[in-house]
């Protein structure tokens, strides 16, 4: 194997132990070993001893050692003690700004910052403004007021998580802006070709917008350039779904199509190696700065100028070397990427190319060399490239993503020469446009019925049987042994057969094995963090399914975008939830019910229960769309009951006439639903205030119940002869975490009852289960806590 790889290797091991080492101690006694193991490295390499080799690996483990431990510190700051200070500071917008939809946010490398009276220099701060008065740009000196945060851990199983993302990026505190808080100043010394390449990068993305609708320029924008911000979410899920959200991030398969064209030119136009390898390295390092240097974009190129400057000297060319070289410099530039989910996956897709790809080639030439239809021989890459990806990152995305898609394949074969048209066409229409507007949207008339049947043929494979399957669980041990299994598989020689059975059942391990279980004999609640509003899931021992509320914001119930309802939908899905039973939406209020737009649009719903509320605006709209969906629409008040599993007792216990259809009735006239099995039982109070609450005291001890869904968010319109009624052991409170609320009296009151409370905000996800005696209960964000050892 090439030294290279096990430079790599040591450097990588390092870092990963890097966690595991004293902070205190890091620092002196690797520089310590590092000097002594270098001048031993010098003497035993002067006298060409075998041991050379081991200490210059064991300088390498020290040196991603130390450089992860000086990551660490340069990614943290004091800064973070002061979340929710106000803060005044002047920066540098250090790239391009990203827009999304109303807001702007600029990364800002820190000049200067003032938190009550103390003043803070260096680091990275992302500012976020909504609806600015204008864009400002690279290079530019602001001076911002704002308020300092920073990001909690994921509240739900599976969910992105952006703390880990911007502490990778050495991002050291977020601010929130106001419109008129964010000034100029001044401009700062920018890199020229920072500067260039981005204007260049405007005047494309304006030719693209200008040629084709905004559907496709958004997608055009993504393949090009790597934006995602304007992509439709149901789109970007459903390349997620086929495999294919790999076009949208800059990688080998855009420098690869940079390359090509380079040397199309220069084959046509008969240009020297020199010149070639010239403009392929300029043209290379100005898209690079146009779309921003990520790891897996960093990757590309490093491998592409490599494996050109082996042509250009008459060299063989090694991926392996290649790829070590790539990871070692990325990885001496920012350690963290290490852990970029990007890094990872660009890498591993490399690997699986050039480790499997080869003989999958053979293969292919081999079977079809024994037929009569030896002009398919020289198509074997079109299978052998997609496979040796999807075998190289198969496992990291079912970790990550809790994700597997078995028509990836598939999907990536028949688009694959329509992504090519496309990047190339769309390309094209951008130079063009960018010189003469009309040569543009001439060229981009022909270039948009490949877009129509690539859009197409992505929802076709979409809707295919068991074209993505959510994980609720990824065994590890299934992420461990794939890899050994792949190598097994490939060059394994009489093992071989051994690793393609392993990797087989691996891959029914994780498509069978990773879904939610059904018909578990406990009854299990689930109070979701949606970060606006409320939304339980309820799995009964039967295995019958019902979401109660939804979440969600204004805009969601509009139906303009998605957000609480998305958090809601992943979480159904990493339960293993295809189709729902019952969806209660316990009254109008667009943080119960905006969230159900995303739900209706996919999952299957057999019920929806509602309140007898009038259906007026945007809530009637939903209803429409339910209604459109196949759901059955049953209206529900107090003293109904709702029959879902003969163990568990579901009955609503308000609202009661009369009912109106003033929104300030709507909170009172809440579905409130009592769940019993066995001896427990739970209260679901929707935002019902002191009126409902006093209204409910006319079931007495009927009310008594083991866990409270704590009405209104905690607010402090409290009836405190309800909760003595109640009298819970647990109480959850289901409140955002910009949220003024829970009020500090329904706190207190709650503590003086003796009450355990649980807080979507602080906790995250909480989960009940009962088998009718016993009960147990659990966070998530309590069980990350346990899982690092940390508190």
């Amino acid at each position: 194997m090439p030294l290279a790889v096990y430079l790599a290797l040591a450097y990588v091991a390092g870092c990963l132990a890097a966690p595991y080492f004293p902070l205190i101690l890091a620092r002196p006694l690797s520089l310590a070993a590092m000097s002594i193991l270098l001048a031993l490295a010098a003497y035993f390499w002067a006298r060409r001893r075998q041991g050379s080799l081991l200490i210059v690996l064991a300088l390498f483990f020290l040196l991603g050692l130390v450089a992860m431990r000086l990551a660490f510190l340069e990614a943290v700051s004091p800064l973070k003690l002061y979340t929710g200070e106000a803060v005044r500071l002047v920066g540098v917008v250090a790239e391009e700004p990203e827009v999304r939809g109303n807001r702007v946010s600029y990364l800002l490398r820190v000049r200067e910052a003032e938190v009550k009276g103390k003043i803070f220099r260096g680091g990275k701060v992302l500012v976020t403004v909504t609806s600015p008065p204008r864009v400002f740009s690279y290079g530019d000196l602001l001076s911002v007021e704002g308020m300092l945060s920073y990001p909690s851990p994921p509240g739900n199983p599976g969910e992105f998580d952006y703390r880990s993302y911007i502490f990778q990026q050495k991002i050291i505190a977020l601010v929130k802006a106001q419109p008129g808080s964010v000034t100029k100043i001044g401009e700062a010394p920018a890199n020229p070709l920072v500067f260039l390449s981005l204007k260049i990068k405007e005047r494309l993305v304006k030719a693209l917008d200008s040629a084709f609708t905004p559907k496709e320029s958004a997608l055009l924008k993504g393949m090009i350039f790597g934006e995602r911000t304007r992509i439709d979410p149901l789109l970007y899920e459903a390349f997620m779904e086929t495999g294919l959200v790999h076009i949208l991030s800059v990688s080998g398969l855009h420098v690869g199509f940079v390359l090509g064209g380079v040397l199309l030119l220069s084959r046509r136009l008969n240009w020297s190696k020199g010149v070639t390898l010239l403009l392929s390295f300029t043209l290379l390092f100005l898209y690079d700065l146009m779309v921003g240097l990520d790891p897996p974009i960093v990757r590309a190129t490093i491998m592409g100028v490599l494996f050109l400057l082996a042509q250009y000297l008459g060299r063989e060319r090694d991926w392996r070397v290649a790829l070590a070289v790539a990871a070692l410099t990325v990885l001496l530039a920012n350690p963290l990427a290490l852990y970029n989910v990007g890094f990872q996956l660009s890498f591993a897709a490399t690997w699986g190319i050039f480790f499997v790809g080869p003989e999958v080639n053979r293969w292919w030439q081999d079977s079809w060399g024994k037929t009569k239809l030896t002009a398919l021989i020289p198509y074997g890459w079109f299978l052998a490239v997609p496979l040796g990806a999807e075998l190289g990152v198969l496992p990291l995305v079912a970790w990550h993503y809790g994700l597997v898609s078995p028509v990836s394949l598939l999907a990536n074969l028949l688009t694959a020469p329509l992504i090519t048209v496309i990047f190339a066409g769309g390309f094209l229409v951008a130079l063009l446009g960018a010189l003469l507007p009309f040569l543009g949207q001439a060229l981009a008339f022909l270039v948009s019925p490949f877009i129509h049947l690539f859009l197409f043929l992505v929802h076709l494979c979409q809707q295919l049987p068991y074209a993505a399957v959510y994980l609720s669980t990824v065994p590890l041990l299934a992420v461990i042994f794939w890899y050994p299994a792949v190598w097994l598989a490939v060059r394994g020689g009489k093992w071989r057969r051994v690793g393609i059975a392993g990797l087989l059942a691996l891959w029914f391990l994780l498509v069978l094995g990773g879904g939610g279980g059904k018909g578990a004999p406990l009854l299990r609640l689930d109070f979701i963090d949606v970060g606006h509003g409320d939304s339980i899931f309820v799995r009964t021992p039967a295995g019958k399914s019902l979401l109660v509320d939804a979440g969600g914001w204004p805009e969601e119930l509009r139906g303009e975008k998605e957000g609480a309802g998305l958090r809601v939908v992943r979480y159904l899905w990493r339960e293993g939830v295809k189709e729902l039973d019952v969806l209660v939406l316990t009254h109008p209020d667009e943080d119960h019910c905006g969230g159900a737009w995303a739900v209706l649009r996919r999952f299957p719903v057999k019920l929806v229960v509602i309140p007898p509320i009038p259906e007026e605006g945007d809530y009637a709209r939903l209803l429409q769309f339910a209604r459109a969906k196949g759901a059955k629409i049953n209206y529900a008040q107090g003293g109904d009951s709702l029959r879902l599993d003969p163990a568990v007792g579901i009955k609503f216990l308000s609202p009661f006439p009369p009912y109106s259809s003033d929104p300030k009735t709507f909170n009172d006239k809440g579905l409130v639903m009592r769940i019993t099995y066995g001896e427990r039982s739970f209260l679901l109070t929707a935002d019902i205030e002191e009126e409902g609450q006093r209204s409910l005291l006319r079931y007495g001890s009927e009310l008594q119940s083991d866990v409270l869904k704590v009405p209104h968010h905690g607010s402090a319109r409290v009836a405190e002869e309800f909760y003595q009624a109640v009298k819970p052991t647990y109480a959850v409170i289901s409140v955002g975490e910009r949220s003024s609320l829970p009020a500090p009296s329904t706190l207190e009151l709650l503590q003086r009852l003796g009450v355990k409370v649980l807080r979507t905000d602080r906790d995250g996800a909480v989960t009940f289960f009962t088998d009718g005696k016993n009960l147990y209960w659990k966070s998530w964000r309590e069980e990350q806590r346990r899982e690092v050892g940390g508190g």
